[in-house]
């Protein structure tokens, strides 16, 4: 199996996020707004399922950011593929806090 991971590419990544989290594509607004939350039964699935969710932007954000690593930060796609990710992050975290709770 190839592996896939690349930690250059995974660091810019966060970089872009963090630096995107409270000003720009403004990520962080996406947590604190959040007021959905995904049902959640088995914390394991709720994992999984969220993986699931955000494995479909996987391709295009990598592609991105391997080919273009000095502009990938530009790109419409990869902030809204993030946001997306983002945002059903909140709201599988949100339903993991009502399971706990």
């Amino acid at each position: 199996m190839e592996n896939l991971f690349n930690t250059n590419n995974h660091d810019l990544y966060e970089i872009y996020i963090s630096d995107q989290w409270d000003s720009g594509y403004d990520f962080g607004d996406y947590v604190s707004s959040n007021t959905q939350a995904i049902t959640v039964t088995d914390p394991e699935q709720a994992v999984k399922d969220n993986a699931d969710f955000s494995s479909q932007y996987f391709d295009y954000i990598w592609d991105e950011i391997e080919n273009n690593p000095d502009t990938f930060d530009s790109d419409i796609y990869v902030a809204y593929y993030t946001a997306q990710c983002v945002r059903n992050t909140a709201k599988c975290n949100h339903g993991l806090y009502d399971y706990i709770m």
